[in-house]
């Protein structure tokens, strides 16, 4: 490395940044010397997607690496490691990257550590290259899901790629893009790149407003350019940065109650600590037997929650109790035919609907029996029966089995 060229700081790496690379928009400055090859160009995000954590500037890898995520000739991966190789040299040609091999010429297998070129007067992130009316200056972001909707064509990936990097960088400023920008940004013939950007609208990868019509002044009609955006980029970054932000959040608040808790059990079910997780039966059995205020105190806020929104859930909640205290009472005594702690339920149940007086007077649903022609079939309705009734009615169910055992 000459001494124009220095390599970048170490710069801190953010978790949550999902994991974008920096593209250069210099790569494509169509009518220069630093423009890309469809194949450079993928090689470059793949360079970059690999980089050191530590140092982003940094990337340690090999050929055969490289060729797994790019899965290129699919029939002769040989061509396609080859193709790799070409790529790489490429870019070591136009300055973007400085490749450190201990072997004389790289080889698949060769262990090569590549650094992304810095020079004194900027930096391949923000130079400024003009090409026929345009400046391509500064970087794009590109996420692994941009680069996802470049893949659905793996045949034409680099192109794809380059279609969805300048569409974004273009959405920056709104602006309005033509079927000869895109031969010349592509290097490819207008009528490929027509073709190109119809298949990519149809397979969902973009979408396109098309330009109004209009007359001009001697009477010739025209069509104003069409504005292009990602598939992922129509969600807005600041709805993108706010859900990262909550999952933060939400992460760290299920962590510190974890910390708190003394109850073991929560650290291998956490869905009462956890909003977004689903709560049931076995939820229940925890927060009747725990002896940990954190976890009562957190399963009553979500159980009460769940109560309060519907009579289905309030239902719902009072059959995971009745369940999970059978299961306790039958873990007690396996021999017990009367176990006490339903009997118990059943008194509190009892009183609870003394004092609720709600539900007297009220006629029960009429049950549509017209199905049943033979005059001996019995129907039993139970779809009008209190939690307390329920209750009854199961434990009559299951000390009469007990006894038909015996």
């Amino acid at each position: 490395m000459n001494d124009e060229q220095v390599i970048g700081e170490v710069q801190q790496v953010n978790i949550f940044d999902n994991s974008y690379v920096r593209i250069p928009m210099m790569t494509l400055a169509y009518e220069s010397d630093f423009y890309l090859t469809d194949d450079e160009f993928v090689v470059f995000y793949e360079i970059g997607f690999h980089a050191s954590a530590r140092n982003m500037m940094i990337t340690r890898t090999t050929v055969d690496m490289l060729a797994c995520r790019l899965d290129w000739e699919e029939k002769n991966k040989s061509r396609g490691k080859t193709r790799i190789k070409k790529a790489i040299e490429g870019l070591v040609a136009k300055k973007y990257i400085v490749v450190h091999c201990d072997d004389e010429k790289i080889k698949n297998n060769s262990y090569l550590t590549i650094e992304t070129i810095v020079k004194k007067t900027g930096n391949v992130y923000g130079e400024s290259i003009k090409s026929g009316s345009s400046v391509f200056s500064g970087y794009t972001e590109v996420r692994e899901d941009i680069t996802e909707l470049a893949r659905k064509d793996m045949k034409n990936v680099g192109q794809r790629l380059k279609v969805l990097v300048h569409i974004k960088w273009r959405e920056k400023i709104n602006y309005t893009i033509s079927y000869n920008e895109w031969k010349n940004v592509l290097n490819i013939s207008e009528r490929t790149a027509i073709r190109l950007i119809t298949e990519m609208i149809e397979d969902g990868a973009i979408y396109c407003q098309s330009g109004k019509y209009y007359t001009t002044e001697d009477g010739q009609v025209r069509q104003e350019r069409n504005k292009y955006s990602t598939e992922v980029s129509k969600k807005e970054d600041k709805e993108y940065e706010m859900g990262i932000v909550a999952q933060e959040k939400k992460s760290r608040a299920v962590t510190n109650l974890l910390e708190k808790t003394s109850d073991i059990r929560m650290w291998t079910r956490m869905n009462i600590f956890d909003r977004g997780m689903d709560l049931g039966e076995e939820d229940m059995e925890i927060y009747l037997t725990t002896d940990c205020d954190v976890v009562r105190r957190e399963a009553d806020k979500r159980f009460n929650e769940i109560k309060s929104k519907s009579v289905k859930g309030r239902m719902m909640i009072d059959d995971w109790e009745m369940r999970a205290r059978m299961k306790m009472s039958d873990g007690v005594d396996e021999h017990d035919d009367e176990p006490p702690l339903i009997d118990e339920i059943i008194k509190a149940e009892e009183q609870k609907e003394k004092k609720d007086t709600s539900c007297i007077n009220k006629p029960a649903p009429q049950v549509d029996t017209s199905w049943a022609d033979d005059e001996d079939v019995e129907y039993e309705d139970y779809s009008h029966e209190t939690p307390l009734q329920k209750m009854k009615r199961l434990k009559e169910q299951e000390v009469n089995q007990i006894r038909s055992w015996d």
